[in-house]
């Protein structure tokens, strides 16, 4: 489902507020330790307008403050750091990065902008496409800053596969259980970086509870007994075995 027009000027208006609030940091200093970033590499952020950067600013995240340039280039770049990672692949670093730079000290206005884009980025995601799963990059950002998740409620986009009679629906709900029983059943909080289950237990929790319902066991079942898939019988042998035990 596409973004409707009314997110998606919300979305731009929150991005131009970062834009405007972080507009007085100029990025000049970049200096960069010079066994590790070449001058012309630091020539090529500063020729090259702010909103056109691009691949540029890949290398520059990955050594921002600590080899390359200060925490006020790192705000003059953030606005559009926002923009390309909040919700790529990145985006672990880009959070580690606001960190680093202890963004929750800074000013009031710019903590409440950046907070505000990426809520504003995460309503509108949730509002085209439904409550996205653990892996999401940019729940994986709003859960790394700290960011309220609502509105989010996995237990839709849960109960929407249980209903789904296909072949696919199924597997992916296998997939999911695969993927996360132990860190849902016997979370250790051993990861330096929290994952959704470790920042929200009440979600964990739904999430859980809905696994051991009979109702989970029995579409994986029949969803065997139509197609006889050993991905979907061991998803289903783990779960009743675990529930058999409650």
């Amino acid at each position: 489902m596409p973004k409707t027009k009314s997110s998606s000027n919300a979305v731009d208006d929150a991005l131009e507020a970062v834009y405007a609030t972080f507009a007085r940091y100029g990025g000049t200093h970049l200096e960069g330790c010079p066994h590790c970033v070449a001058f012309e590499e630091s020539a090529a952020l500063r020729r090259i307008p702010l909103r056109r950067l691009g691949a540029e600013l890949e290398r520059y995240l990955f050594k921002a403050m600590t080899t390359w340039g200060t925490e006020d280039d790192f705000k003059y770049f953030l606005p559009r750091l926002l923009e390309l990672h909040a919700s790529s692949s990145d985006a672990w670093l880009l959070c580690d990065k606001l960190a680093y730079a202890r963004w929750r000290s800074w000013s009031g206005p710019e903590r409440a902008a950046v907070e505000n884009y990426l809520s504003t980025l995460w309503r509108a995601e949730v509002a085209a496409g439904g409550p996205p799963l653990p892996g999401n990059y940019l729940l994986g950002t709003l859960i790394a800053l700290d960011i309220d998740l609502a509105p989010y409620d996995l237990r839709v986009k849960l109960d929407a596969w249980r209903a789904d009679p296909s072949r696919d629906a199924a597997r992916q709900l296998a997939q999911f259980v695969s993927e996360h029983r132990d860190a849902l059943f016997w979370a250790s909080g051993s990861s330096d970086r929290k994952t959704l289950w470790q920042a929200k237990p009440n979600i964990a929790e739904d999430v859980r509870v809905w696994l051991l319902e009979a109702a989970t066991r029995e579409r994986l079942e029949a969803s065997f007994m139509a197609y006889g898939d050993p991905d979907i019988a061991r998803a289903f042998d783990w779960l009743d075995a675990f529930a058999r035990q409650q």
